[in-house]
């Protein structure tokens, strides 16, 4: 499916060598310790005694021995395309695209996808997982034109959930192609995004801040339902007023992210 070139200029000479490394971790966090006394166990401390809730992250659901974290190859020469044709009202595209864990590159380097196994390892019950997502070491803007979409699936299917740092209309409203425009008439929000992009939780460092820190997945026991298969997808969205603003400056530009899952009671 072909992508939307964003312009002639850029095709030919503004291609981004945006560096990403996604860096996704397991955190098998303690969330009841006397004290502080047992830090480092993977223990939830319950009134009914004391349960093992654990988890592990996995491109394979029968590895034996399922590593702490996972380290994704970086992502090298991104293109500021905008590959949007996954965002269908019936998601079919996007679960293809999910369908295989691992990370790819899709679309001439417009798109990088990785996807894993959330695991629940406990011994009994289903367990509540909390996922946080933070950015570092940003260099020339990137983070002011990235668009991170996260999306899961078990025996049930979640929405896709899209986000973005907030555009400045201000500074957008400088530019000549925006000029004698009212400020409610630039699109921030692009038509062709079915979803409405959340903000970046926290942004306010120049290098680096939070994506999101509040999703909460539960996941079964059982054979069958003690996994979610979850998605990350980034790219450059070239429709992006910023992308027109900064320009140039952002060749060269890199980002890294670093995922991480937690137990929660």
């Amino acid at each position: 499916m072909p992508n939307k070139l964003v312009s002639l200029w850029k095709s030919k000479f503004f291609k981004l060598a945006l560096l990403i490394l996604l860096f996704i971790a397991a955190a098998l966090i303690i969330m009841a310790m006397w004290l502080g006394q047992e830090a480092g166990q993977f223990v939830i401390r319950v009134q009914s005694g004391d349960v093992q809730k654990t988890i592990a992250v996995t491109l394979d659901l029968d590895e034996k021995n399922p590593p702490a974290s996972l380290v994704a190859d970086p992502m090298t020469d991104m293109n500021d395309y905008s590959p949007r044709y996954f965002l269908k009202e019936d998601y079919q595209d996007l679960r293809e695209i999910c369908h295989n864990p691992g990370w790819s590159q899709k679309d001439n380097n417009s798109l990088y996808v990785y996807t894993f196994y959330i695991k629940n390892t406990s011994k009994s019950g289903g367990v509540g997982v909390n996922v946080q997502l933070t950015y570092s070491n940003v260099t020339n803007y990137c983070d002011e034109i990235i668009r991170v979409l996260t999306y899961y699936e078990s025996y049930n299917v979640s929405d896709p959930r899209l986000y973005q740092k907030p555009d400045s209309i201000e500074r957008a409203a400088t530019l000549d192609k925006y000029k004698g425009q009212n400020l409610e008439d630039i699109k921030i929000e692009y038509p062709s995004y079915i979803i409405t992009p959340a903000s970046f939780r926290d942004s306010s460092k120049s290098s680096g801040g939070t994506v999101f820190d509040n999703q909460s997945i539960n996941i079964g026991f059982g054979q069958g339902m003690n996994y979610v298969k979850y998605s990350v997808l980034l790219w450059l969205e070239g429709d992006d007023p910023d992308s027109d603003y900064f320009g140039a400056a952002l060749f060269n530009g890199t980002i890294k992210f670093e995922m991480l899952i937690k137990v929660v009671m």
